[in-house]
């Protein structure tokens, strides 16, 4: 357990940070950013951008190996986990990389 809090230099300007089993960060300039572990078998060391989300990310929320994210535009992205098919996409196919959830947004 660590009581001190660890500054990391290579994240700055966060406008949001969410944490579960693993963590998430939102910059000012929108970019999504996730690290620790990110499945039950595979873990990020350093904060790593979320490369194939092009718009400004707005909001973010994190579940156990699941993760969820609205844009600029509101089209809202799930990945991650899936076994309880708690990403919403009818079925039970992890994602490893942000999949449009269509039935919560505008067609």
């Amino acid at each position: 357990m660590y009581s001190e809090p660890t500054k990391i230099p290579t994240l700055k300007n966060v406008r949001k940070i969410q944490c579960n089993e693993g963590t998430m960060a939102i910059k000012q300039s929108g970019e999504l950013f996730v690290w620790g572990p990110i499945s039950k078998d595979k873990s990020l060391i350093i904060p790593t951008k979320v490369q194939s989300l092009s718009d400004k990310i707005v909001d973010c929320s994190i579940g156990k190996f699941s993760y969820a994210a609205i844009d600029e535009k509101q089209m809202v992205w799930v990945w991650g986990d899936n076994k309880q098919a708690q990403l919403g996409l009818s079925d039970y196919t992890a994602r490893q990389t942000p999949y449009p959830l269509l039935s919560l947004n505008d067609k």
